[in-house]
């Protein structure tokens, strides 16, 4: 049992070493930054977007940023409670 042992934790050791394990933490960290920035960035955008959008269809610049944050704050929401396996493995 000893001997299994040694040799899935070198197994394991090798793997990290080769790049095909990463620490949960270190990919945790990364994930919640990448989505952090995501939103940040998509919120960004709403504010960025809203007064050319008013100014495109003549509607009032503040009634436009008020219905593109309320729909991108809901799709935002929308996505936060779709489970991780339901976005596909990216492939």
């Amino acid at each position: 049992m000893h001997e299994i042992v040694k040799v899935q934790r070198a197994k394991l050791a090798f793997e990290k070493e080769q790049g095909q394990l990463v620490e949960t933490l270190a990919a945790t960290r990364t994930v919640f930054a990448r989505a952090r920035a995501e939103r940040d960035a998509h919120m960004a955008w709403v504010q960025r977007t809203a007064p050319l959008l008013a100014a495109e269809v003549g509607a009032d610049p503040r009634a436009t940023f008020a219905a593109l944050d309320r729909m991108m704050r809901e799709h935002l929401e929308y996505l936060a409670d779709m489970p991780l396996g339901s976005f596909g493995d990216g492939a």
